[in-house]
């Protein structure tokens, strides 16, 4: 049961149409049983084996891809994976300049213990679990890591060097190897510190990942779990040459995927990207599309395959999600009870799903305003103004679209 405050910063969060923070997904999950089931078991998998995988999970806008890939992170910090979510655009994190989404999957990492500065926790844990170990033993174990570049295993060892000896510069050594790791431009001061070369650039970016992959492993953790939403956005690149570049970063993900154990990189888009007819999408790169295509063709339903298509959900199901959001709203009121009724809510929630069953936006902002409005005005008449609300909710959708 969450508190008043909780129940505060949840509706405030669905009122501005926004997924609420991670740890109240549950409160808001309905559906999606037999995809969950599935990811939890791959999950499982990849923790107890160490193999890898990339997946695509399509659904239109508003249908709840950001919901699910919040789901797919809980489960996954669950099974002790390490986790990074990221939204791509077309402007500042695009998927062709893969350096621009590196420095986002660094600043964006989480683990089971830190949901803030993951990096830095890690950093920080590998260090001290090693500062009484000798030198070459550090070294040698550094060696091992697969796949771990020179100069990151460099900078590693010159930040043990500062932790072990308790030196005064341990704080601002973990600084520089922080700002270099996250793809930040070094100054000469920070290279000559770390023992390093040069920035993390677009050929980099991909084996320090590889390289930190290792360092999640040996420190024990399951893998890593990589969160990519609005995929999409690669057809907004207006030159082809750069969605073409976009489009075989993501091939070459798929292809190397066996060579880093523990990945697992999830996508979230739309059907505009996947769709075989669109013109910008992933089928005018053959490349890249001859390896997420089902090769039966047609709307396969197995999970096993590379794209995943979220269904909308069913009228039991939208009605199931709008109690739980009447109920949190009630609990943001110190539990004071809506005037709303049971049969009323079903016809909001059978009424949104009829007229918008694949924008689960629309619902969810149409009960938050209904059964707030009833708390703030003795006289709202919902049985006259809940289809309003509903239409009101998806024209707003539609000028959000059209921005």
């Amino acid at each position: 049961m969450v508190t008043q405050a909780e129940a505060l910063k949840i509706v405030s969060a669905l009122r501005r149409g926004v997924p609420p923070a991670r740890e109240h997904v549950p409160e808001l999950t309905v559906g999606r049983e037999r995809e969950i089931g599935y990811f939890s078991s791959k999950l499982n998998e990849l923790a107890e084996v160490g193999t890898s995988d990339v997946k695509f999970v399509s659904a239109q806008i508003g249908a709840g891809k950001t919901h699910f890939l919040d789901i797919l992170a809980s489960l996954a910090l669950e099974r002790g994976f390490v986790v990074s979510q990221v939204d791509l655009d077309s402007k500042t994190t695009r998927f062709d300049h893969f350096e621009e989404v590196y420095a986002k999957l660094v600043d964006r990492i989480i683990t089971p213990e830190e949901s803030v500065d993951g990096l830095s926790f890690v950093l920080e844990r590998w260090a001290h679990e090693r500062a009484d170990l000798d030198e070459e033993t550090v070294y040698r174990q550094l060696r091992r890591v697969a796949g771990m570049p020179i100069e990151l295993r460099t900078a590693l060892l010159v930040y043990w060097r500062a932790v072990a000896t308790r030196s005064p510069d341990a704080l601002a050594t973990l600084t520089d190897l922080r700002t270099w790791l996250g793809g930040a431009k070094p100054s000469y001061s920070q290279k000559k510190r770390l023992s390093i070369t040069s920035e993390i650039g677009r050929t980099k970016a991909g084996d320090m990942l590889r390289g930190l992959m290792g360092l999640f492993k040996e420190l024990g953790y399951s893998g890593l779990v990589v969160l990519l939403d609005e995929a999409e956005a690669i057809t907004s690149l207006t030159r082809m040459s750069d969605r073409d570049t976009a489009n075989e970063n993501i091939r070459s993900i798929i292809d190397n995927a066996d060579l880093s154990p523990g990945f697992y990189f999830v996508f979230a888009t739309t059907p505009s990207f996947l769709d075989p007819g669109s013109p910008k999408g992933a089928a005018t790169y053959q490349a890249l599309y001859r390896r997420i295509r089902d090769p039966l063709g047609g709307q396969g339903t197995s999970l096993e395959r590379t794209i995943i298509e979220l269904p909308p959900l069913s009228r039991p199901q939208y009605r199931d999600l709008a109690h739980r959001i009447r109920s949190l709203v009630e609990a943001s009121r110190g539990g004071t009870q809506s005037p709303i009724t049971d049969e009323q809510i079903d016809r909001l929630a059978d009424y949104a799903h009829d007229r918008a069953s694949e924008q689960l936006s629309t619902l969810v902002r149409s009960v938050v305003h209904a059964v707030g409005e009833s708390f703030e005005a003795p006289d709202f008449d919902f049985d006259s103004s809940y289809l309003f609300l509903v239409e009101a909710q998806i024209q707003h959708f539609q000028d959000e679209l059209a921005l």
